[in-house]
């Protein structure tokens, strides 16, 4: 299953995501991102006349190829994995984020020293005797009221 996903939807390098690396990253949106670069820096830097005006078309020309490229990519990925729609990606992603998560694992607690306790055993007697000294301690309302002539 694994060696098939991977052939469908490729593989990373695991060391978080570069430029290169986005599933969506091409040629057109590297060339768009290197003239909004450019432009800015003629802006910020150089202080050039009328710079920020060509900054700001720059930037706009590559937010609608970025998005044309996501777009583009999304439909291929659908046509490959068989789906309709970007609701197809998304769904496959939760699943795989479901499947990873350890949903027996308590995680850490602390004790009632204050210590902090990571074995689940552990963890699992804590709360047993959090839950049995908060179920079973007299109620001091009631007695209250009983003391006062309440409820009676």
């Amino acid at each position: 299953m694994c060696g098939e996903a991977e052939e469908l939807v490729g593989r990373t390098s695991g060391y978080g995501v570069s430029r290169g690396e986005k599933w969506w990253w091409n040629g057109e949106v590297q060339e768009s991102i290197k003239r909004k670069l450019k432009a800015f820096k003629d802006w910020k830097v150089r202080h050039a006349q009328g710079a920020e005006e060509r900054y700001r078309e720059k930037e706009r020309d590559a937010g609608r190829r970025v998005g044309m490229a996501i777009g583009r990519a999304a439909e291929q990925l659908n046509e490959r994995l068989g789906t309709r729609g970007e609701k197809g990606i998304y769904k496959i992603s939760d699943l795989g984020k479901r499947q990873r998560q350890d949903l027996g694992k308590l995680g850490v607690m602390k004790g009632r020293d204050g210590n902090i306790l990571y074995r689940d055993e552990d963890i699992k007697k804590r709360w047993r005797e959090y839950f049995e000294q908060l179920l079973n301690t007299e109620n001091e309302r009631e007695e209250m009221g009983n003391h006062r002539g309440w409820n009676q």
